[in-house]
């Protein structure tokens, strides 16, 4: 495939023909965005005076994504409260290779995240992992963990993070309606990230010791009547287990789980 700006002798009937495909799922849904019934007149419009780029699969219009500047925009809703600190969004792979080799400059402390301005950055303590970490202490910490995300150390979580995926994914189609993220995809990316278990043996074998961490959490928006504010909270739980064999005769399970609800928005 091939992507390049769209020209003069690509067929808008074509491009409009692709959007009305892409968006029939959601049609037939009954939610009706412009894209789902536009003409190509439309099309012509929506496209003029920004960046159009498509994608030319053999010979025809497979793929296309339009880009416009800020000022093109009535702007983000969300983001343009009163009680949320402007911030940059860098978005193309050239600036951000080049800010990647400035770190000295460009930092990942003290948070990633955009919050409103009533939550202030965590303390260290609360939020200190590799994606906020700065050098010299990331390179310190990632060759720590980088055996831990080896191709056969990932295989061998598979089968149970196709089991919390499978957990998740039983639990949200339960409900009527809900949140994808909130109800999906960050429970699937809190509950996957932290799998951990690791093996020794000691006294020649005589001893063995299996030591299992598994993190779970989930994040629950709740919609209050005005004019209370609405709220997202973040439920983490971590559960650490120990088994002893001794002789493979005596086992010994110690297992113990601790839970702590924070709010985040």
């Amino acid at each position: 495939m091939i992507f390049r700006l769209i020209a003069p002798t690509d067929s808008l009937e074509d491009l409009t023909q692709l959007l009305h495909r892409a968006y029939r799922p959601l049609a037939e849904m009954g939610l009706r965005y412009v894209a789902t019934y536009q003409d190509a007149d439309r099309t012509a419009r929506r496209i003029a005076g920004r960046e159009c780029y498509v994608g030319i699969g053999a010979g025809r219009i497979v793929a296309t994504v339009t880009f416009r500047t800020a000022s093109q925009t009535s702007g983000c809703p969300w983001y343009d409260r009163p009680n949320v600190e402007p911030f940059w969004v860098i978005t193309k792979h050239a600036d951000i290779i080049e800010i990647g080799k400035q770190p000295s400059v460009f930092l990942n402390a003290p948070r990633l995240a955009v919050f409103t301005n009533e939550f202030p950055p965590p303390t260290e303590a609360e939020s200190r992992h590799l994606l906020n970490m700065d050098p010299p202490d990331h390179a310190r910490y990632r060759r720590v963990t980088s055996a831990w995300f080896t191709p056969r150390t990932i295989r061998g979580m598979e089968e149970k993070v196709r089991r919390v995926t499978a957990e998740v994914l039983d639990d949200a189609a339960e409900k009527s309606e809900g949140d994808f993220v909130s109800d999906i995809s960050a429970r699937i990316t809190i509950a996957g990230f932290l799998l951990f278990r690791g093996h020794a043996e000691l006294l020649g074998g005589i001893v063995g010791v299996t030591i299992q961490i598994e993190a779970k959490g989930m994040v629950e928006r709740t919609t209050l009547p005005p004019p209370a504010e609405n709220r997202t909270d973040m439920i983490a739980q971590v559960t650490f287990g120990i088994d002893i064999s001794i002789f493979l005769v005596i086992n010994i399970h110690f297992s113990q789980s601790w839970q702590e609800s924070r709010q985040i928005a």
